[in-house]
């Protein structure tokens, strides 16, 4: 392993190339004050605020967490400047934190009384004005009490729940002073989807988690209840679902797909994520893809006439799943969309290898939001939804799968079989007879969403009355009034 050396406070230490400052420090015996940052998170939010050092060469202080050591780098950790900076971002942070030490049960193993040590500070400053929250204590896990008033939202739980363990039990809600960690729904642990794992209260780094009779317990191996088996066992298709590759954590399901099939996967096979990092959206847009939904791509060999009627067949395939299974009533806003009231469930990508007039194979990815909560995503809380806040309970991941891939099949055997499934899908389209806004390529075109044709275009009204026949774009449907 390659290594490079470099001075920090006066004493030279070599570290791996690339390694973060902060570990570089940390692991020579060198301390830096630090609340949000874990050794296995590549990518740390720098959210406390707390690990400021200076650099030779660079005008401002910089965050150690997130600082890559370089050959011959000189670094203060005690200079005035990332003093001042640590010291007030303390400040403001114990101004809203609950403090009982002497009844806590991190009493001299917490890591805010060892950085205000450090900064030479008290826990309680008078710089700001004290904001009390008092929220109510969870004591619902068997494993563990959840005590809000005393998290400093460095976000390490929520990271190892969500990213290290693949659950998403717990996530950010709300904003600013009202921001907190919690369940979905704010419901109790207990009734959540926790594993009891204790992973979560073993990375706290205050009293807000701590084990119950201060006992850790026994590692066991934390299941989501999805598998390759459990897809797989007594489905009744011929062909769909019949070979499943499953993963925990996966870049994209597309790119595995596509990997699987031009090493000649039999048609049907599908690959599954617990989470993905990289989902594919169209248009090469970022697919959100968090624990607790349902990331798949299915590997189909169509002929080359029913490309453009793939989908139709996934939006119709998801919209009648949804409605099984959950009762709830989903509608498909062309081209790709699926909806439950008005907001988006659903999203679908096909890609297809043609050579010649020939089809190689084509693959239909779906991304389903099944358990998690908008609000815990600023970027898309105003436009999606999932299907545990419309049901305000967990949805059935493993039943929903399983029965789209049931859809999936009748209606692709159907096409083979000559069969046209255009009068339902365009019966299913919640676009038809809305104004709406069209974005095709650089244009951007207005008026009524007339009609769709059987290859899948859309017909747009304008408003001097001209019939425009769009083949792919997105729609932005307007109010009804």
């Amino acid at each position: 392993m390659k290594t490079v050396s470099l001075t920090i406070d006066g004493r030279e230490i070599s570290a791996p190339r690339g390694e973060k400052l902060l570990w570089a420090a940390l692991g020579s015996g060198i301390y830096i004050p630090n609340l949000c940052a874990l050794r296995d998170n590549p990518e740390p939010a720098a959210g406390c605020r707390l690990c400021f050092v200076e650099v030779a060469g660079k005008d401002e202080p910089v965050t150690a967490c997130t600082e890559v050591v370089a050959e011959g780098m000189v670094v203060n950790t005690r200079g005035t400047a990332a003093l001042r900076l640590a010291r007030t971002a303390f400040a403001l942070l114990m101004s809203s934190c609950a403090v009982d030490c002497a009844h806590c049960a991190k009493n001299r193993r917490c890591e805010l009384q060892k950085i205000a040590r450090h900064l030479g500070m008290k826990l309680k400053s008078k710089r700001f004005r004290e904001l009390r929250r008092e929220l109510p204590i969870d004591r619902s896990s068997p494993v563990f009490t959840y005590d809000p008033n005393k998290c400093v939202l460095c976000g390490r739980c929520v990271w190892v729940c969500r990213e290290q363990l693949g659950i998403g039990t717990i996530g950010f809600a709300y904003r600013g002073f009202r921001r907190v960690v919690t369940t979905f729904g704010g419901e109790p642990i207990a009734d959540s989807s926790c594993q009891g794992c204790g992973d979560c209260v073993s990375v706290c780094p205050t009293g807000a988690l701590v084990f119950k009779d201060g006992k850790e317990p026994e590692k066991q191996k934390v299941e989501n209840g999805l598998s390759a088996a459990s897809v797989t066992a007594n489905l009744k298709t011929r062909f769909i679902g019949q070979r499943v590759l499953y993963y925990p954590r996966l870049t994209s399901t597309m790119e595995v797909a596509k990997k699987e099939a031009r090493g000649g996967a039999a048609e049907g096979t599908v690959i599954i994520a617990g989470q993905q990092t990289r989902g594919k959206g169209r248009v090469k847009r970022t697919w959100l893809s968090p624990p607790g939904n349902i990331s798949l791509s299915i590997i189909l060999h169509p002929d080359i006439s029913h490309l453009p009627s793939l989908i139709m067949l996934a939006s119709l395939a998801v919209a009648r799943s949804l409605r099984k299974v959950t009762g709830l009533e989903a509608q498909i806003k062309w081209p790709n969309d699926v909806l439950i009231n008005s907001r988006k469930v659903c999203g679908i990508l096909t890609e297809s290898d043609i050579r010649g007039k020939r089809v190689d194979h084509s693959t239909i990815g779906i991304g389903i939001n099944v358990n998690f909560m908008p609000s815990y995503f600023p970027e898309v809380s105003s436009s999606a939804t999932s299907l545990a806040n419309e049901l305000g309970r967990s949805a059935p991941r493993l039943d929903i799968i399983r029965q789209l891939l049931v859809e999936t099949e009748k209606l692709y055997l159907a096409l083979r079989a000559g069969e046209s499934i255009y009068e339902e899908w365009r019966d299913n389209l919640v676009t038809l007879g809305r104004k709406v806004y069209v974005k095709s390529g650089e244009a951007t075109l207005e008026g009524t969403a007339e009609s769709v044709t059987p290859d899948g275009s859309l017909l747009l009204r304008r408003p001097d009355g001209s019939l425009a026949r769009i083949v792919a774009g997105d729609v932005t449907l307007r109010d009804r009034t």
